[in-house]
């Protein structure tokens, strides 16, 4: 779903230079400009600052002269010196180094302004968990394609969706049990965006609308779709990426580090779910932040959600139909509660007969 945030006091001081300012542990070094040493004597004072045979020999009351601190950019020929940029240990014209000079560059700017620093290098619990889930979900999208099976289970029945998305495709094929009956049906998101449909009599009656009587002849033949049509849209979710992934579905409160299967490092974020209410997690994997397994726990009936993902980078392989049935041919009409509501139609009640006798004349 992390990367650790930069510390600028790791190790890395300049080493002990020669020439450097009295206290180096150079014992032998010292600042020696031109001129002032005779015969380039290293440590020789200024003619007239010393008598003969007695070098280092200062007039009463002064002490050395102090050496001029070396031009920061070097001169002809020079290969730098310890306060040349960049420092040493940061190699030049690589990412680290200007990740480094980045960053202190916005520590300056925002100790000229007066920001405090410490809003720009740390973050609250709650904002970190909100970015790392951001950051999952931005990876997620950035691939070629994953395989998911996803699982609900609850009110006595179990659904299963199993597929796999693409960036602007993808497959599924879902059973389940509704007011029709058994379901199970296969749906294929082609490139160029037109949807095909394939399924029992229960799935083409809930989720294409067709009558009972139509379906039967209709069993295994592959219908197809355009957006402007009445199901396309209800079909059409968990085919793509955009659609497949849980992005918004969590509200992300904390993290915690778990093992996953295999013994798989994974970073935990866990939070609550709405619409339908609840709570749930999602586990991401600690080494490249990419989803693992979604569980949510709905509240409203006791409905559970398992998804698990696999398979990253890898685009969905896929046949599109070669023939088809085109949906706006066929006769059809709308569920009550809409296409794949899994609602059947509520027979209107039939007229009471009245009593015999009742109302008549005698």
């Amino acid at each position: 779903m992390g990367n650790q945030p930069f510390d600028p006091s790791q190790p890395g001081g300049v080493p002990p230079q020669p020439g450097q300012f009295p206290g180096s542990s150079d014992r032998g070094a010292g600042w020696a400009p031109p001129g002032w040493g005779s015969q380039g004597a290293p440590g020789a004072t200024p003619p007239g600052w010393g008598s003969p045979g007695a070098p280092g020999a200062m007039p009463p009351g002064w002490g050395a002269p102090p050496p001029s601190p070396p031009s920061p950019w070097g001169g002809p020929g020079s290969s730098g010196w310890s306060g040349q940029y960049p420092p040493p240990g940061v190699p030049s014209g690589n990412r680290a180094g200007k990740v480094i000079a980045v960053f202190l560059g916005v520590i300056l700017i925002a100790a000229a302004v007066g920001i405090p620093v410490f809003l720009l290098t740390k973050q609250s619990p709650a904002a970190q968990t909100s970015a790392l889930l951001k950051q999952a979900m931005q990876a997620g999208e950035k691939s070629a394609g994953f395989q998911y099976v996803d699982t609900w289970t609850g009110g006595g029945s179990t659904a299963t969706f199993s597929g796999e998305a693409g960036q602007n495709d993808g497959t599924q094929q879902i059973t389940q049990t509704t007011g029709f009956g058994n379901e199970q049906f296969e749906v294929v998101l082609a490139p160029d965006q037109t949807l095909y449909f394939k399924g029992n009599v229960a799935a083409l009656e809930d989720q294409l609308g067709v009558s009972s009587s139509a379906a039967a002849g209709l069993t295994g033949t592959w219908i197809s779709s355009q957006s402007s049509d009445g199901p396309y849209q209800d079909l059409a979710l968990g085919l793509p990426i955009s659609s497949a992934l849980p992005d918004g579905q969590l509200t992300p409160t904390s993290t915690e580090q778990v093992t996953g299967a295999g013994g798989v490092s994974l970073t935990r974020i866990e939070g609550t779910v709405a619409n339908p209410t609840g709570t749930g997690h999602l586990d991401i994997s600690a080494s490249s932040n990419l989803p693992v397994t979604f569980v949510a726990s709905y509240s409203n009936g006791s409905y559970g959600e398992t998804m698990t993902f696999s398979a990253w980078g890898t685009a969905p392989s896929l046949t599109v139909p070669t023939s088809a049935v085109a949906w706006s041919t066929l006769t059809t009409s709308k569920p009550p509660d809409g296409y794949g509501s899994g609602e059947t139609p509520t027979p209107a009640p039939s007229a009471t007969p009245s009593p015999s006798g009742v109302g008549s004349a005698a």
